[in-house]
């Protein structure tokens, strides 16, 4: 029988703890650094952190995820684009109106009205 043994588990002290974790609060320092360079277990530093963190005077994280606000801009005035193209109207009396481009909807019927005698 072989038996393989581990290293020794390690002890921490109370200050030890308390520095570790507060090292973790530090700007730009992360759980996993701080936890490795340390030699401890990243999830036993998380632990340590929820542990101390109001003996070390850094704010409680929010339990629950919250939500932002959301403010919705009023619609946009919708306008219709007409394409440009050829429109041509031929008359009973055998006269051809021919518009060239884009027209709006009001000035084809205005044309159309005076052309045709209807107002």
């Amino acid at each position: 029988m072989e038996i393989i043994g581990g290293e020794p588990r390690r002890r921490w002290s109370l200050e030890q703890k308390l520095a570790i974790v507060e090292a973790t609060f530090q700007p730009g320092a992360s759980v996993h650094g701080v936890a490795r360079q340390a030699g401890a277990n990243t999830g036993m530093v998380f632990s340590w952190r929820k542990q101390f963190r109001t003996q070390l005077g850094f704010p409680e994280e929010p339990k629950a995820a919250g939500f932002a606000q959301v403010m919705l801009a009023p619609p946009e005035a919708q306008r219709v684009e007409h394409s440009p193209g050829v429109v041509e109207v031929e008359f009973a009396s055998g006269v051809r109106l021919k518009v060239f481009g884009a027209v709006e909807p009001d000035l084809a019927a205005a044309i159309l009205g005076a052309l045709t005698n209807k107002r």
